[in-house]
């Protein structure tokens, strides 16, 4: 009795110690904070119920080892069975529970998701659309999973498809009110009437945001506008001050600039800009261009300019080419509402250029766009390419308008808008020619250096080389350029540079030896324009210089350089009482073969006087050094003109040819001249042409003379003084070669002559 309770006690404990480890795995399986089942959630927590018996299973069998009989065993499945079914139902339970949380989380995430992408897909009403689609697919699925009634999965779709309504209103509101109304009004009847109220409130204060962001747009947009008309006023004075003298102008303000200054109105005032823009390649122009090209230039900014002659547009901003084709050719067409065109255009961009293309044929037949541009690859005519598609369409307007002025009231011109501004750039343009024609005119030499890089390169190298082809090349160039700008006087010499060689030489001149020898220098340095620069210098000059200039013996040019500076007094302080009479007397009377030379020659008077005034003061200083007037008189006209010339008469030769050949040859020349050869001078009536020549021809070989030339490259046939002229209306005239080897000719045969060898 006593051993079967002890052993009864015995199989107690043993029970009690196994429940109280299977309570402890049971309390640490459901509640540990690292894994437990009540840890697990959601997701985590699907088949718990399974794992968990599971394990209680491999648990109880582990503790079930440790009995020793098969009471203690009995006893312990009994308790493991009831434990294992209230385990059971303690998961099964909280399983559920957690499998229901999931779905709904998964539910809740399908639709925030879709609310959020219909929100930020609002602009596309398709995925707006499919977002909707899948919110009502996630509410069905969910009335079905927690068996609402139809009510209650309504509701819940009246709340949720509203609230994604709004989402979307709210999002269109930031973007656009009027695309959210719209929005608005299309779905309103899916909204709850609270969302509707919140959206129909946001929409009114969309459209009030907008009205308000406007207005201070308006407000921001005049305060920029005039901070930015402040700082373009600065740069449009800046550039039309640089444009107005004809210079480029470094980042000139762009259409984008007035834009930004004048908002609406920026065209017009773009338009006048570009108007002074296009002054300063014309002033550039002008400076080089001929008279008729001159005249071309002030047409193309005459406000009032007719047609007069061929006219392919002005110069325009943005232009990259001028247009081929002749405004004032074009045919005219009709247009519907009583205007004419003649300069319909199109722009169409080829290579980067933007090509201003006609649109009106050369037969005045409208044409398409298409047939437009064919006609252009065909035939390459345009009416400009420009840099930029703004600039073209602008210059196809200002051509519209003009051309329309130019043919309205039959020709007869028109002004209108601009007409002041464009009358003020005319006038400007033509005060600048006129000063530039002032400086062409006056300086002619210095103003082709500065204009023409051909003749500043001439020049600059006839300064550095300083050899008679440089300076030759220099004169060429010059002398022709200014001949094509129409110069009346040409002159070879910068009036800079002429005062400066008069200064030279009047600074050495009480050297004498280098004051001749500067002449002799620049002399042979100029060559046969020499005498250009004499005559250029003019008065800057004394008369010395001038005579030394045409070529002296070394001891008298010295001499005569040596009394340039001194005053008439005082060079004839030291003369005895008559001399100075005498010393002029015999000067005059050495002079006369030469003054008598000199009567069929333009300036000569003025020649004569210069080389007299000269030979006197020159003979004075021999004769103050002891020698006879007389013989001081003819060495120094021997040394100017005798040793240079011999004499015939009304001309002189060089002495560098076979003078007498020359004579003779001038002789021959004029007797073998026939009446038929001659130009006559008007008869009297009755007397006919013939007859008139005839006796032209007589008075001719009776009285007619040879002069020199006055470039001295021969003779220049004279009656009583005037030139006579050939049947070609050329005064007659032959050179010393013609005249020489005339004379060299006899019977047929030839001579040779004392200094030089002729065929």
């Amino acid at each position: 009795m006593l051993v079967a309770k002890e052993r009864e006690r015995a199989d107690t404990a043993m029970l009690m110690e196994a429940d109280n480890q299977l309570t402890q795995w049971q309390q640490k399986a459901m509640y540990d904070e690292n894994g437990g089942v009540f840890t697990r959630k959601g997701k985590n927590a699907l088949d718990v119920t399974n794992q968990t018996l599971d394990q209680f299973d491999q648990t109880q069998a582990e503790i079930a080892k440790n009995l020793t009989s098969d009471a203690q065993r009995a006893r312990y499945a009994q308790i493991v069975s009831g434990r294992r079914n209230s385990l059971s139902n303690d998961l099964n339970r909280y399983e559920y529970g957690e499998r229901q949380n999931y779905y709904g989380e998964v539910e809740k995430g399908q639709l925030e998701t879709s609310m959020q992408g219909a929100a930020l897909e609002y602009q596309d009403p398709a995925k707006v659309d499919a977002y909707r689609q899948k919110i009502d697919a996630v509410l069905a699925s969910r009335a079905e999973r927690l068996g609402l009634s139809p009510e209650a999965a309504q509701a819940e779709r009246l709340s949720t498809v509203s609230g994604m309504s709004t989402a979307v209103i709210q999002r269109m509101l930031v973007d656009s009110p009027q695309k959210a109304k719209g929005y608005f009004e299309s779905y309103k009847g899916q909204m709850t009437a609270e969302d509707q109220i919140r959206a129909s409130n946001g929409i009114d204060q969309g459209f009030r945001r907008l009205e308000a962001e406007a207005r201070q747009r308006q407000v921001e947009a005049r305060q920029m506008q005039a901070i930015n008309r402040m700082e373009l006023s600065s740069r449009v004075q800046d550039a039309s001050a640089a444009y107005s003298q004809g210079l480029d102008f470094k980042d000139p303000p762009s259409f984008s600039d007035f834009k930004a200054a004048y908002g609406d109105k920026a065209k017009d005032h773009y338009d006048s800009f570009a108007k002074i823009q296009a002054v300063a390649p014309a002033i550039r122009e002008f400076a080089t261009a001929d008279p008729q090209e001159r005249q071309a230039i002030l047409d193309r900014f005459n406000p009032t300019r007719q047609s007069a002659g061929a006219f392919y547009g002005d110069q325009a901003s943005g232009m990259l080419e001028r247009g081929n084709i002749d405004l004032n050719a074009r045919p005219t067409v009709k247009n519907e509402d009583g205007s004419i065109s003649t300069v319909r255009s199109i722009s169409a961009n080829f290579d980067g250029q933007e090509v201003l293309i006609p649109t009106v044929s050369d037969d005045g037949k409208i044409m398409s766009d298409e047939n437009a541009i064919k006609n252009y690859l065909k035939t390459g005519k345009h009416l400009g390419k420009f840099d930029n598609p703004e600039d073209a369409t602008a210059y196809a307007e200002s051509l519209h308008e003009q051309q329309a002025r130019q043919y309205v009231d039959g020709g007869t011109p028109t002004v209108g808008k601009g007409f002041k501004e464009d009358s003020q750039l005319y006038q400007h343009l033509t005060s600048v020619g006129v000063g530039l024609m002032k400086q062409q005119q006056t300086d002619p030499a210095a103003y082709t250096v500065k204009y023409s890089p051909v003749v500043q390169r001439a020049f600059a190298n006839a300064q550095e080389q300083g050899t008679p082809e440089a300076y030759q090349v220099y004169a060429n160039t010059t002398l022709a350029e200014q001949q094509r700008l129409g110069v009346a006087q040409p002159k070879l010499l910068p009036d800079a540079a002429a005062n400066q060689f008069a200064a030279q030489f009047n600074e050495q001149v009480n050297g004498g030896e280098n004051a001749a020898t500067l002449i002799e220098q620049q002399a042979q340095l100029w060559g046969s324009n020499f005498s250009a620069v004499l005559q250029q210098v003019g008065n800057k000059l004394p008369p010395e210089a001038q005579v030394i200039a045409t070529g002296l013996p070394k001891d008298i040019a010295e001499r005569m350089a040596s009394v340039a500076p001194l005053k008439d007094k005082e060079l004839s302080a030291g003369l005895q009482k008559g001399q100075q009479d005498e010393i002029a007397q015999s000067v005059q009377q050495a002079m006369l073969p030469f003054a008598e030379s000199l009567q069929g020659q333009a300036g000569g008077i003025n020649t004569f006087s210069t080389m007299y005034k000269a030979a006197v003061r020159t003979a004075t200083s021999y004769v103050l050094q002891g020698e006879s007037p007389k013989d001081s008189a003819q060495r120094v006209v021997d040394g100017m003109v005798n040793e240079k010339y011999d004499f015939f008469g009304t001309y002189r030769v060089p002495k560098t040819l076979d003078t007498t050949a020359v004579s003779r040859g001038a002789e021959k020349a004029l007797s073998s001249i026939k009446p038929d050869e001659l130009m006559p001078l008007p008869g009297f009536k009755g007397v006919t042409a013939e007859q008139n020549a005839s006796q032209l021809h007589d008075a001719l070989l009776s009285g007619g003379q040879w002069v020199p030339t006055n470039d001295e490259s021969g003779l220049s046939l004279t009656l009583n003084g005037y030139r006579v002229r050939g049947k070609d209306g050329k005064p007659i005239v032959r050179t010393w070669s013609e005249l020489q080897q005339e004379g060299l000719q006899e019977a047929g045969q030839y001579r040779v002559a004392p200094s030089v060898m002729m065929p």
